[in-house]
């Protein structure tokens, strides 16, 4: 019995030695716990590690050894598992890794490096691994770096709209890997989840889900039903121009033209939904509908400022400089006195013969 109860003893202050948890206490260790994510569209890619100090240790090749993976490879951390999550479906250097969390190892080499997904997550670092449980293999090449890392870092440095390269950094090496994602799939997918609830019974998430599929050119036929549902909904100016929107990119452009009259004439198009449409329509240069949309918020709207104020815009962008200048005086005299400041800068622009919206 003395002999098992020393025994247990000597296990339990070896445990501790290593830096593994005390089971009664939580006390802070040697290699702290870290993490950091980066979204990709609506994916999010979590590392979780824990970071050793070099503390004037030599690093690679040393208390990082090159080898080939036996007897075991790098736990690339210290501690428990090194893990990475992925909330979606992506691709790491080229090759399709399914969602899930994985225990990241290595095998560090004075040339290219491995880099190993595990689909084992929850070992204590690297001495239970299996080859056989590699959910997937990669090749990469460590690069010098100008910064020295004293303690071991992962971080995500380089991205895009549809990718993040993650990059473990110790010492004055980084082990890069690229991430990407198929944004668009992985956003319709969450969509079509988030239409089954409660959501479904009003009209903002289908015109939003149909919004998206519209500015970024994706499934514009399952756009355009999600935009008919939202006008089932509740029809109002918003959804109209929307549809209108899907029917020119499938050249439907005589429907889209009838449509945006509908829209426009619809009881939901008040002076500021109108003033906005047309401030879109001269951006894009198209002068002489911007002046439609803006004489129709003038006859309906002749006490709002922002009519006037939106017309004397048609006209200065026509050039026509006196008419513009009569209507940006007459919003002057309407117009909330928080902005007296800056119709006064434009009317000044008219009257030098300038274009105020250039201002």
């Amino acid at each position: 019995m003395m002999k098992f109860a020393i025994t247990a003893m000597v296990f339990t202050v070896l445990q501790w030695s290593y830096g593994q948890s005390d089971p009664f206490l939580s006390l802070p260790r040697q290699s702290p716990a870290a993490s950091v994510t980066q979204r990709i569209g609506l994916t999010d890619i979590t590392i979780n590690y824990s970071s050793p100090r070099i503390n004037d240790r030599k690093v690679w090749g040393a208390i990082v050894p090159y080898n080939n993976g036996k007897p075991f490879p790098w736990r690339a951390g210290a501690n428990e598992n090194t893990t990475i999550t992925f909330t979606d479906d992506v691709s790491v250097e080229g090759n399709k890794l399914a969602a899930g969390t994985y225990g990241i190892h290595m095998i560090p080499t004075e040339g290219d490096w491995t880099v190993m997904f595990s689909k084992t997550n929850s070992a204590w670092g690297s001495f239970g691994y299996k080859e056989a449980e590699d959910a997937l293999r990669i090749t990469v090449s460590p690069e010098e770096t100008k910064t020295f890392y004293e303690w071991l870092t992962y971080e995500f440095a380089d991205k895009g709209q549809d990718f993040a390269v993650a990059s473990l950094l110790w010492a004055n090496k980084r082990i890069p890997f690229k991430v990407e994602v198929d944004v668009h799939t992985a956003v319709m997918k969450k969509v079509e989840a988030q239409l089954k609830d409660l959501r479904q019974v009003q009209w903002q998430p289908w015109y939003y889900a149909a919004n998206y599929c519209l500015t970024n050119n994706v499934a514009l036929e399952q756009g355009l039903d999600w935009i008919n549902t939202s006008i089932g909904k509740k029809e109002n100016f918003t959804n109209l121009k929307t549809k209108a929107g899907f029917l020119a990119k499938m050249g439907k452009n005589e429907e889209s033209a009838q449509l945006m009259k509908t829209a426009i004439n619809h009881p939901s198009a008040d002076s500021q939904t109108l003033y906005v449409y047309g401030r879109s329509l001269l951006s894009e240069n198209q002068i002489g509908k911007a002046m439609e949309v803006y004489r129709l918020s003038a006859k309906r709207y002749p006490n709002v400022w922002l009519a006037e104020h939106g017309l004397a815009r048609a006209y200065s962008a026509e050039g026509n400089y006196k008419k513009a200048l009569a209507l940006e005086k007459k919003a002057l005299a309407k117009a909330p006195e928080i902005r007296h400041e800056v119709i006064k800068k434009y009317i000044g622009h008219l009257e030098k013969g300038q274009d105020f919206n250039k201002y």
